[in-house]
């Protein structure tokens, strides 16, 4: 523990504490976090800096910042946003100044990419969170999620990837390995036992994983690469 030159006296159990040069304090804290949806928890370590109150604080762009007595660990700053875990293990999020706008009652929580975030609750429900503090939806049936990639986030159900959009729809069901952003406005590319496949989220069609690779996507049609050898298949886009 410590004791500061103010009289403060440290309430907390520190692992390998050292004085920074700016007299801020450097200690190691043991994070839990949810792993999987299998909700098993696993037991992280990380840097934490304090001041000499055992406040937490976080670098911003203009210095650093103190964050509330009751928050224990805190993630980078992301679009203003501070997602948090305070000493029950429970997660939550903050503003620069302080402000709670998401309560601290997940169990893991993603920082903040498009306005949006994905947290799970106690129960095991993955809520879909947006920057003003309201849960846009809950979504009882699946496990995880991705941060949202130009207006969609990989969600998850039994190890299975689909597409959900920022209002929580889901637009293309859970049956692949995984999906990946093209490059190209509203195409991501869908993988599945090791081939390739592409879905547009404007018109919705879907071509089935079945080709080697991707090559490029054109205006009206699309370069794919076959299993077997080198040879390049041109498709229709329709």
């Amino acid at each position: 523990g410590f004791i500061s030159p103010e009289g403060h006296v440290s309430k907390d159990i520190y692992a390998d504490m050292e004085i920074d040069v700016d007299g801020t304090l450097i200690t190691t804290r043991h994070i839990r976090f949810f792993i999987n949806e299998f909700n098993t928890k696993d037991v992280d370590f990380k840097k934490v800096r304090l001041n000499r109150n055992g406040s937490v604080l976080i670098q911003s762009d203009d210095g650093l910042i103190t964050l509330p007595p009751y928050i224990y660990f805190a993630q980078n700053i992301s679009e203003g946003i501070i997602c948090a875990q305070n000493s029950s293990g429970l997660w939550g999020a903050i503003t620069c100044s302080g402000k709670q706008i998401i309560p601290f009652e997940y169990i893991t929580i993603q920082d903040f990419k498009e306005g949006r975030s994905f947290g799970m609750d106690r129960n095991g429900k993955l809520h879909l969170l947006s920057s003003d503090g309201k849960i846009n939806k809950i979504l009882e049936s699946y496990t995880r999620a991705t941060p949202f990639v130009h207006g969609y986030a990989n969600i998850y159900q039994k190890q299975q990837c689909g597409l959900v959009d920022t209002a929580g729809e889901v637009i293309l069901e859970p049956n692949y390995t995984y999906i990946r952003y093209s490059g190209i406005p509203n195409s991501y590319i869908l993988i599945d036992d090791e081939k390739e496949g592409l879905f547009n989220v404007v018109t919705g069609t879907e071509i089935t994983p079945r080709y080697k690779r991707i090559v490029s996507i054109e205006n009206d049609y699309i370069l794919a690469e076959i299993p077997v050898g080198t040879k390049v298949q041109i498709i229709d886009k329709e």
